[in-house]
Protein backbone atom coordinates (compact mmCIF):
# COMPACT_ATOMS: atom_id res chain seq x y z
CA UNK A 1 0.00 0.00 0.00
CA UNK A 2 1.10 3.01 -1.17
CA UNK A 3 1.70 6.14 1.59
CA UNK A 4 -0.95 8.51 -0.59
CA UNK A 5 -3.68 5.92 0.29
CA UNK A 6 -3.17 5.47 4.30
CA UNK A 7 -5.39 8.03 5.53
CA UNK A 8 -5.20 8.66 9.27
CA UNK A 9 -8.14 9.92 10.58
CA UNK A 10 -7.90 13.23 13.12
CA UNK A 11 -11.56 13.86 13.48
CA UNK A 12 -12.58 14.95 17.09
CA UNK A 13 -15.41 12.99 18.88
CA UNK A 14 -18.67 15.11 18.33
CA UNK A 15 -18.77 15.13 22.77
CA UNK A 16 -15.28 16.59 22.31
CA UNK A 17 -16.34 19.28 19.59
CA UNK A 18 -19.04 20.37 22.10
CA UNK A 19 -17.13 20.67 25.29
CA UNK A 20 -14.23 22.86 23.75
CA UNK A 21 -16.92 25.01 22.03
CA UNK A 22 -18.70 25.05 25.21
CA UNK A 23 -15.46 26.18 27.55
CA UNK A 24 -14.55 28.40 24.42
CA UNK A 25 -18.09 30.27 24.13
CA UNK A 26 -19.34 30.21 27.92
CA UNK A 27 -15.62 30.48 29.85
CA UNK A 28 -12.70 31.83 27.97
CA UNK A 29 -13.80 34.14 25.51
CA UNK A 30 -16.16 36.17 28.33
CA UNK A 31 -13.32 36.14 30.44
CA UNK A 32 -11.30 37.68 28.00
CA UNK A 33 -13.40 40.64 27.65
CA UNK A 34 -14.41 40.40 31.62
CA UNK A 35 -10.75 40.61 32.56
CA UNK A 36 -10.40 43.93 30.21
CA UNK A 37 -13.22 45.04 31.71
CA UNK A 38 -12.12 44.90 35.02
CA UNK A 39 -8.65 45.75 34.37
CA UNK A 40 -9.82 49.23 34.20
CA UNK A 41 -11.79 49.42 37.37
CA UNK A 42 -9.06 48.10 39.11
CA UNK A 43 -7.18 51.03 39.77
CA UNK A 44 -10.29 52.51 41.66
CA UNK A 45 -10.83 49.74 44.07
CA UNK A 46 -9.70 50.35 47.53
CA UNK A 47 -7.98 48.05 50.11
CA UNK A 48 -10.17 49.51 52.92
CA UNK A 49 -13.47 49.04 51.45
CA UNK A 50 -12.69 45.12 52.88
CA UNK A 51 -15.30 44.31 55.64
CA UNK A 52 -13.87 42.05 58.57
CA UNK A 53 -17.34 42.83 60.78
CA UNK A 54 -20.06 40.13 59.94
CA UNK A 55 -23.74 39.99 61.77
CA UNK A 56 -24.25 38.95 65.03
CA UNK A 57 -25.72 35.16 65.65
CA UNK A 58 -26.04 32.73 68.05
CA UNK A 59 -24.00 30.63 66.57
CA UNK A 60 -20.80 32.39 66.88
CA UNK A 61 -17.59 31.82 69.14
CA UNK A 62 -15.02 34.03 69.46
CA UNK A 63 -11.87 31.70 68.87
CA UNK A 64 -8.58 33.01 69.09
CA UNK A 65 -5.63 33.21 66.96
CA UNK A 66 -6.16 29.90 64.94
CA UNK A 67 -4.31 29.95 61.96
CA UNK A 68 -5.11 26.40 60.91
CA UNK A 69 -8.85 26.77 61.16
CA UNK A 70 -8.87 27.21 56.94
CA UNK A 71 -7.16 24.44 56.59
CA UNK A 72 -9.43 22.35 59.27
CA UNK A 73 -12.22 23.52 57.33
CA UNK A 74 -10.40 21.48 54.30
CA UNK A 75 -10.05 18.40 55.98
CA UNK A 76 -13.29 18.33 57.67
CA UNK A 77 -14.85 18.82 53.74
CA UNK A 78 -13.39 15.95 52.24
CA UNK A 79 -12.79 13.40 55.20
CA UNK A 80 -16.19 11.77 54.42
CA UNK A 81 -16.31 11.89 50.56
CA UNK A 82 -12.65 10.32 51.05
CA UNK A 83 -13.71 7.69 53.30
CA UNK A 84 -17.24 6.73 51.33
CA UNK A 85 -15.18 6.58 48.39
CA UNK A 86 -15.10 3.30 48.93
CA UNK A 87 -18.10 2.06 49.21
CA UNK A 88 -18.89 -0.93 47.39
CA UNK A 89 -21.60 0.11 45.34
CA UNK A 90 -19.97 3.28 43.97
CA UNK A 91 -16.47 2.58 43.66
CA UNK A 92 -15.88 6.42 43.52
CA UNK A 93 -11.71 6.09 43.66
CA UNK A 94 -12.20 4.19 40.43
CA UNK A 95 -13.15 6.72 38.99
CA UNK A 96 -10.00 9.07 40.39
CA UNK A 97 -9.10 9.33 36.73
CA UNK A 98 -11.41 11.42 35.54
CA UNK A 99 -11.91 13.24 38.56
CA UNK A 100 -8.52 14.81 39.10
CA UNK A 101 -8.23 15.89 35.64
CA UNK A 102 -11.25 17.81 36.02
CA UNK A 103 -10.10 19.64 39.72
CA UNK A 104 -7.51 20.13 38.16
CA UNK A 105 -8.78 21.84 34.92
CA UNK A 106 -11.35 23.56 37.11
CA UNK A 107 -8.79 24.70 39.93
CA UNK A 108 -6.12 26.45 37.26
CA UNK A 109 -9.18 28.69 36.05
CA UNK A 110 -10.52 29.58 39.48
CA UNK A 111 -7.11 30.37 41.46
CA UNK A 112 -5.55 32.82 38.40
CA UNK A 113 -8.85 34.68 39.21
CA UNK A 114 -8.52 34.32 43.10
CA UNK A 115 -5.23 35.65 42.66
CA UNK A 116 -6.54 38.19 40.52
CA UNK A 117 -9.30 39.35 42.72
CA UNK A 118 -6.92 39.27 45.65
CA UNK A 119 -4.56 41.35 44.49
CA UNK A 120 -6.96 43.94 43.28
CA UNK A 121 -8.98 43.73 46.81
CA UNK A 122 -11.84 42.33 45.64
CA UNK A 123 -11.81 40.17 48.57
CA UNK A 124 -9.62 39.30 51.16
CA UNK A 125 -8.45 36.73 54.34
CA UNK A 126 -8.14 37.10 57.60
CA UNK A 127 -4.38 36.56 58.60
CA UNK A 128 -5.66 35.65 62.20
CA UNK A 129 -7.20 32.21 60.53
CA UNK A 130 -4.27 31.73 57.89
CA UNK A 131 -1.29 29.51 58.30
CA UNK A 132 1.01 30.47 55.19
CA UNK A 133 -0.05 32.34 51.73
CA UNK A 134 1.31 31.14 48.95
CA UNK A 135 1.24 33.36 45.50
CA UNK A 136 -1.05 35.78 47.66
CA UNK A 137 -3.46 33.26 48.22
CA UNK A 138 -3.89 31.11 51.86
CA UNK A 139 -2.59 27.12 51.85
CA UNK A 140 -6.70 26.88 52.48
CA UNK A 141 -7.66 28.31 49.97
CA UNK A 142 -5.37 26.14 47.65
CA UNK A 143 -6.86 23.36 49.04
CA UNK A 144 -10.76 24.67 49.06
CA UNK A 145 -10.26 24.03 45.02
CA UNK A 146 -9.56 20.59 45.94
CA UNK A 147 -11.80 19.32 48.83
CA UNK A 148 -15.21 21.29 47.42
CA UNK A 149 -15.03 19.97 44.20
CA UNK A 150 -14.22 16.19 44.84
CA UNK A 151 -16.54 16.39 47.75
CA UNK A 152 -19.34 17.60 44.93
CA UNK A 153 -18.13 15.17 42.26
CA UNK A 154 -18.71 12.47 44.55
CA UNK A 155 -22.28 13.66 46.38
CA UNK A 156 -23.20 14.22 42.61
CA UNK A 157 -21.81 10.58 41.80
CA UNK A 158 -23.87 9.32 44.51
CA UNK A 159 -26.90 10.35 43.70
CA UNK A 160 -27.11 9.78 40.09
CA UNK A 161 -25.93 6.15 40.85
CA UNK A 162 -28.39 5.81 43.67
CA UNK A 163 -31.20 7.80 41.95
CA UNK A 164 -31.00 7.05 38.19
CA UNK A 165 -34.45 8.85 36.89
CA UNK A 166 -33.49 12.04 35.92
CA UNK A 167 -36.67 14.10 38.16
CA UNK A 168 -35.82 17.07 36.15
CA UNK A 169 -35.53 16.37 33.07
CA UNK A 170 -38.65 18.06 32.49
CA UNK A 171 -37.45 21.45 33.14
CA UNK A 172 -34.47 21.79 31.24
CA UNK A 173 -35.50 23.87 27.93
CA UNK A 174 -37.41 27.13 29.84
CA UNK A 175 -35.30 26.49 33.12
CA UNK A 176 -31.74 26.69 31.35
CA UNK A 177 -32.02 29.37 29.25
CA UNK A 178 -34.20 31.45 31.28
CA UNK A 179 -31.75 30.80 34.48
CA UNK A 180 -28.83 31.48 31.73
CA UNK A 181 -30.40 34.60 30.53
CA UNK A 182 -31.47 35.53 33.98
CA UNK A 183 -28.12 35.72 34.91
CA UNK A 184 -26.06 37.26 32.29
CA UNK A 185 -28.89 40.22 32.31
CA UNK A 186 -28.19 40.57 36.81
CA UNK A 187 -24.51 40.46 36.17
CA UNK A 188 -24.22 43.15 33.62
CA UNK A 189 -26.99 44.97 35.33
CA UNK A 190 -24.23 45.03 38.27
CA UNK A 191 -21.19 45.92 36.01
CA UNK A 192 -20.14 48.21 38.94
CA UNK A 193 -20.18 45.30 41.10
CA UNK A 194 -16.79 43.35 40.16
CA UNK A 195 -17.54 39.93 42.03
CA UNK A 196 -21.36 40.36 40.84
CA UNK A 197 -20.59 41.09 37.28
CA UNK A 198 -17.74 37.93 36.93
CA UNK A 199 -19.54 35.40 38.49
CA UNK A 200 -23.04 35.89 37.23
CA UNK A 201 -22.06 36.90 33.46
CA UNK A 202 -19.72 33.60 33.33
CA UNK A 203 -21.76 31.36 35.39
CA UNK A 204 -25.39 32.69 32.91
CA UNK A 205 -22.64 32.37 29.92
CA UNK A 206 -21.27 28.82 30.43
CA UNK A 207 -24.75 27.17 31.03
CA UNK A 208 -26.43 28.52 28.07
CA UNK A 209 -23.30 27.48 26.13
CA UNK A 210 -23.63 24.16 27.67
CA UNK A 211 -27.33 23.86 27.08
CA UNK A 212 -26.41 25.04 23.36
CA UNK A 213 -23.82 22.38 22.66
CA UNK A 214 -24.59 19.80 24.90
CA UNK A 215 -27.20 17.25 24.88
CA UNK A 216 -28.91 16.94 28.62
CA UNK A 217 -27.40 13.54 29.76
CA UNK A 218 -26.54 14.94 32.95
CA UNK A 219 -27.57 18.87 32.93
CA UNK A 220 -30.68 18.54 35.13
CA UNK A 221 -28.76 15.94 36.98
CA UNK A 222 -26.44 18.12 38.25
CA UNK A 223 -29.47 20.84 39.00
CA UNK A 224 -30.81 18.12 41.54
CA UNK A 225 -27.42 17.43 42.45
CA UNK A 226 -26.90 21.31 43.51
CA UNK A 227 -29.91 21.44 45.54
CA UNK A 228 -28.69 18.86 47.51
CA UNK A 229 -24.63 20.51 47.98
CA UNK A 230 -26.22 23.72 49.22
CA UNK A 231 -26.86 21.86 52.23
CA UNK A 232 -22.95 21.46 52.78
CA UNK A 233 -21.93 24.27 51.16
CA UNK A 234 -23.70 26.34 53.41
CA UNK A 235 -22.00 25.43 56.35
CA UNK A 236 -18.77 25.19 55.04
CA UNK A 237 -19.19 28.63 53.35
CA UNK A 238 -20.84 29.78 56.70
CA UNK A 239 -17.72 28.63 58.63
CA UNK A 240 -15.71 31.14 56.20
CA UNK A 241 -17.99 33.97 56.31
CA UNK A 242 -18.77 34.43 59.83
CA UNK A 243 -21.70 32.19 60.63
CA UNK A 244 -19.66 30.63 63.48
CA UNK A 245 -16.94 33.01 64.41
CA UNK A 246 -17.16 36.69 65.31
CA UNK A 247 -14.53 37.30 62.72
CA UNK A 248 -14.64 35.96 59.32
CA UNK A 249 -11.64 33.80 57.36
CA UNK A 250 -13.14 35.56 54.04
CA UNK A 251 -13.88 38.74 54.13
CA UNK A 252 -15.16 40.74 50.92
CA UNK A 253 -15.12 44.33 49.81
CA UNK A 254 -19.01 45.04 50.18
CA UNK A 255 -18.67 47.55 47.33
CA UNK A 256 -18.27 44.72 45.06
CA UNK A 257 -21.08 42.22 45.28
CA UNK A 258 -24.62 42.24 45.56
CA UNK A 259 -25.09 43.76 49.21
CA UNK A 260 -23.99 46.89 47.69
CA UNK A 261 -28.20 47.12 45.84
CA UNK A 262 -30.04 44.68 48.37
CA UNK A 263 -28.35 45.37 51.75
CA UNK A 264 -27.63 42.07 53.15
CA UNK A 265 -26.28 38.69 52.86
CA UNK A 266 -28.15 35.16 53.23
CA UNK A 267 -26.73 34.49 56.98
CA UNK A 268 -23.28 35.16 57.05
CA UNK A 269 -22.84 34.06 52.87
CA UNK A 270 -22.99 37.00 49.99
CA UNK A 271 -25.54 35.81 46.98
CA UNK A 272 -22.82 35.59 45.37
CA UNK A 273 -21.20 33.14 46.58
CA UNK A 274 -23.89 30.69 45.60
CA UNK A 275 -24.19 31.74 41.93
CA UNK A 276 -20.31 31.32 42.13
CA UNK A 277 -20.53 28.05 43.98
CA UNK A 278 -22.88 27.10 40.71
CA UNK A 279 -20.41 27.59 38.23
CA UNK A 280 -17.38 26.14 40.27
CA UNK A 281 -18.92 23.36 40.46
CA UNK A 282 -20.56 22.90 37.17
CA UNK A 283 -17.29 23.47 35.25
CA UNK A 284 -15.38 19.91 37.11
CA UNK A 285 -18.64 18.07 37.04
CA UNK A 286 -18.92 18.80 33.28
CA UNK A 287 -15.33 17.92 32.70
CA UNK A 288 -15.83 14.38 34.86
CA UNK A 289 -18.93 13.24 32.82
CA UNK A 290 -17.26 14.07 29.45
CA UNK A 291 -14.16 12.52 30.58
CA UNK A 292 -16.02 9.31 31.41
CA UNK A 293 -18.05 9.22 28.12
CA UNK A 294 -14.63 9.47 26.19
CA UNK A 295 -13.25 6.84 28.09
CA UNK A 296 -16.52 4.67 27.72
CA UNK A 297 -16.51 5.48 23.77
CA UNK A 298 -12.76 4.38 24.20
CA UNK A 299 -13.81 0.62 25.19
Amino acid sequence: MSHSQIKVNYTLPQSSKNLYRTLFYGLLLPSIFLLIYIHQMAHSIQAQDISYIVQKSVWQFDFEAFDLLYVYINIGTIIFPFLLSFDKKVHFYKKWKFVFPAILLNGIFFILWDIYFTKIHVWGFNDKFIFTYILGLPLGEWLFFITVPYACIFLHNCLTTYIQKDILQSIDKPFSLLFSILLIVIGLLHSKQIYTLWAFVLAGTFLLCHYIFIPNTYRTKYYFSFLIILIPFTIVNGLLTGLFTVEPVVVYNEKHHLIESIGRRFLSIPIDDFIYAFLLLFIPVTLFEQLKTTYKNQQ
